[in-house]
């Protein structure tokens, strides 16, 4: 009898490790629902609202999070640079007020997050990477049934090469031209700037900022010049800046 048990426990292993273990399959099946059919709970949504207010008003008093936010404010202002990214409960509920209710509204943000999510959580703007024991096949055959209800997504168009031939038009940084519409982060009026700043905190700091090209732009992703720049301004030999 024990024999037979010993058999019947080993076969069960060998079926396992054949094929998708039942653990993997229902981690891919839940972590796809979060892509298919998400709650967004208006519960969970002021939670969050709230949380990141939390972590603005924390920083309000942070030196390094006071100075960036200066230099954002000195950058075009057409430029994405310069908008508010960390948002508080203000603004992402386009200050909305409570009034005597009392009662927690969102301002439309659940609203925003749904709308967000149909625009761009589809197949077409993502990548999933399996790594298990079982075949290709049979993983492939797993995500096929747990994430085929994902939208796929409107096929994602290319953008225009500027012609070679209209020498005046053509821009010397792809990416930063044709996504942002020609407007740079510090154009030339926003250089060569002196900033002093009363810090929060005892300290006493300098900071030198060149303005440089995106670094994933299309013209120097390959060369990644910055690196060669990082290196010269952070050689400690002597005579260099951080020899001193």
């Amino acid at each position: 009898d024990n024999d037979d048990n010993d058999e019947s426990e080993n076969d069960d292993d060998t079926e396992e490790e054949d094929g998708v273990s039942a653990a993997l399959t229902g981690a891919l099946d839940r972590f796809a629902q979060f892509f298919i059919s998400p709650l967004f709970n208006p519960n969970m949504v002021q939670r969050e609202l709230k949380a990141i207010d939390s972590e603005y008003k924390n920083a309000l008093s942070s030196d390094m999070w006071r100075t960036y936010m200066l230099l954002k404010s000195s950058s075009n202002p057409k430029h994405p640079f310069s908008k508010f990214g960390c948002g508080n409960y203000d603004t992402l509920t386009n200050f909305v007020n409570v009034g005597n209710s009392g009662k927690e509204e969102d301002g439309g943000a659940r609203n925003d997050l749904i709308q967000f999510w149909q625009e761009k959580y589809t197949g077409s703007n993502m990548k999933l990477c399996v790594y298990g024991k079982a075949s290709l096949d049979e993983l492939q055959k797993v995500v096929e049934q747990t994430f085929g209800d994902v939208r796929p997504g409107l096929p994602k168009s290319t953008s225009p090469t500027p012609s070679s031939s209209s020498s005046s038009n053509k821009q010397l940084f792809t990416t930063e031209s044709t996504k942002y519409n020609n407007a740079v982060a510090f154009p030339p009026s926003s250089l060569s700037k002196i900033q002093e700043v009363i810090p929060v905190a005892e300290q006493r700091t300098i900071k030198i900022l060149f303005a440089t090209p995106p670094l994933d732009d299309e013209d120097i992703v390959d060369s990644r010049p910055y690196r060669v720049l990082s290196h010269l301004l952070g050689h400690e030999s002597v005579g260099r800046l951080l020899f001193f």
